[in-house]
């Protein structure tokens, strides 16, 4: 049992002076400190559909009015940028903090927007009123908008020199990710009034947010880096996340009226906000994201 101990502790102070031993003569170009900067690319995204549907009549005696369509939601490739240093304990072994925020656009080609609208109008002479109906489809614009997401993360590194001026290495650690975004235009028939029995309507376009959603994960990497000069390197890497799910409710944050593009004014978002009861949206990003920067030790 005092054998094994000493044998613990020997293999630990031996570890603790292998991390953090003096550079050696042949280590003149190895830096502790490598910041690098660069380009950060995330494959397309899972498509999904937002339901929109609701009752324009609600309360009405006769049931079966509707609203409704499945607004198209695909994330395109995901680009923005990613920057991190890198602390080495010796050529081998580091300890490394990173932040990439990529912006990927939403698109997505949408079916019409479909309405039934089932009321009573009353004619004269007739001493009851007449059980009738607005129905029509409505072609609906192409999706927009744009889905962004940061990731930060705390890694271990592994390197591995390959050659005099190539090193290999793998990289693993917990990543904390942030994400939100908006999507448009989700639609809106507004109700603008009637005249001798007939019924006005008007569709709205509707911007909605994506409210900010925090998410816990891992991640795993790899990657090369080719020395340029001394103390500049080219690093090419590509990294798996887990813990990219968005899950959230879409909120109205805005709208315009399709005839003339003006911001609808405050008390009709209201009134569409009491009435639309969006489902949960589910976004999946590409698991994975890829990185070309430049590395300055020092």
């Amino acid at each position: 049992m005092r054998t094994n101990r000493q044998t613990a502790w020997a293999v630990g102070a031996a570890a603790i002076l292998v991390l953090f031993s003096p550079l050696r003569a042949e280590d003149e170009a190895f830096s502790r400190f490598q910041f690098f900067a660069g380009w950060a690319i995330g494959p397309s995204g899972a498509a999904t559909t937002l339901d929109n549907h609701y009752d324009p009549n609600p309360g009405y005696p006769i049931p079966g009015s509707y609203a409704r369509q499945a607004l198209q939601i695909s994330p395109a490739a995901g680009r923005g940028f990613e920057a991190g240093l890198t602390y080495a304990f010796n050529r081998t072994l580091g300890l490394r903090i990173s932040l990439d925020s990529t912006a990927a656009s939403l698109t997505g080609e949408n079916a019409p927007f479909d309405f039934l609208y089932k009321y009573s109008n009353y004619f004269p002479f007739i001493d009851r009123p007449t059980e009738t109906f607005v129905s029509f489809t409505q072609d609906w614009p192409a999706t927009a908008g744009v889905f962004r997401r940061a990731t930060g993360s705390l890694e271990i590194v592994l390197r591995w020199p390959v050659r005099p001026f190539l090193d290999l290495a793998v990289s693993t650690g917990p990543a904390l990710n942030v994400m939100g975004g908006e999507v448009f235009p989700l639609g809106y028939v507004e109700y603008r009034g009637s005249s001798h029995g007939g019924l006005f309507f008007r569709f709205d376009f509707l911007n909605l947010r994506l409210p900010l959603r925090t998410t816990a994960g891992w991640t795993a990497g790899i990657e090369a880096v080719l020395r340029v000069v001394d103390r500049l390197s080219i690093r090419v890497g590509a990294a798996w996340r887990t813990g990219g799910t968005y899950d959230s409710v879409p909120q109205v944050e805005m709208g315009y009226d399709s005839y003339q593009l003006q911001e609808l004014p405050a008390a009709t978002l209201d009134l569409i906000r009491s009435t639309l009861v969006l489902p949960s949206l589910t976004l999946k990003p590409a698991p994975f994201r890829f990185g070309l920067d430049a590395v300055f030790g020092f």
